[in-house]
């Protein structure tokens, strides 16, 4: 477990459900891991061919159902459907019919998700449920929700916690680092609020710059360091308000 507990539950295959062509990138992954492969079940006969969520949804179940099965995971719900994600009324039975795999086999299913772009000049410290993309209906059936960030770009640590539970309490944050050998987990990172507040600052005097239009660069430079702000700073807020 991250936190260094030993595992000693039943072990078996995972059905890999891959909606996004990233089977070379995963085989690859697995390898340098040392992950055993034949563990890795896909519902297709060809591995290498991707999932539909609107087609295959019974060879889904079908392979769920398998003993050695233990979990299934689905990456992604936006790249398995041709739907109209933002629609509700097409959504939310396709979730359903995840989450009744779910409930039918008594198997842990988890299905990945992208969030909405946040606006520019907009920094967001923790992810929330109105952050998923798409239809609000995405997470009704999920008992639980995890989120995934990188407070610091700089470190690349990513930080996942959770923002739905129905089966108990909220667990604490987790940290981790993709590495060459796998997943290193370690301290959950946060934001750093000295630099937040900086770049926020910096995103307010940018704004109010460029408000009647372009503004020559070493105009703002000088004008931003009259008010205390480095040319560090004012390049990250450029940076994320795309200027």
């Amino acid at each position: 477990w991250p936190d260094g507990t030993p595992y000693t539950g039943e072990t078996g295959s995972v059905l890999w459900v891959e909606t996004e062509a990233a089977q070379a990138l995963n085989i690859d992954r697995a390898e340098k891991w040392g992950l055993p492969r034949d563990k890795f079940i896909s519902p297709k006969l060809d591995p290498l061919d991707d999932v539909s969520l609107d087609k295959d949804m019974q060879a889904i179940f079908n392979v769920a159902m398998m003993p050695e099965i233990k979990a299934v995971i689905i990456d992604s719900l936006s790249g398995g459907t041709l739907l109209e994600a933002s629609q509700s009324n097409r959504m939310v039975p396709l979730v359903g019919a995840v989450a009744d795999i779910a409930k039918r086999t008594r198997k842990a299913v988890i299905m990945s998700h992208h969030l909405n772009k946040p606006q520019k000049g907009i920094i967001r410290k923790r992810i929330h449920l109105t952050d998923v993309r798409d239809s609000s209906g995405i997470v009704q059936p999920a008992r639980i929700v995890w989120a995934i960030d990188t407070p610091d770009a700089e470190l690349e640590t990513k930080r996942v916690y959770c923002i739905k539970s129905n089966l108990g309490k909220y667990p604490a944050d987790i940290g981790y680092d993709v590495t060459d050998t796998g997943l290193q987990f370690c301290e959950p990172p946060s934001y750093d609020e000295k630099d937040t507040s900086a770049k926020a600052k910096a995103i307010q005097f940018l704004h109010k710059a460029l408000a009647d239009g372009p503004v020559l660069s070493t105009e703002v430079y000088s004008l931003a360091k009259s008010q205390g702000i480095s040319k560090a700073t004012l390049e990250r807020a450029k940076a994320e308000m795309g200027v």
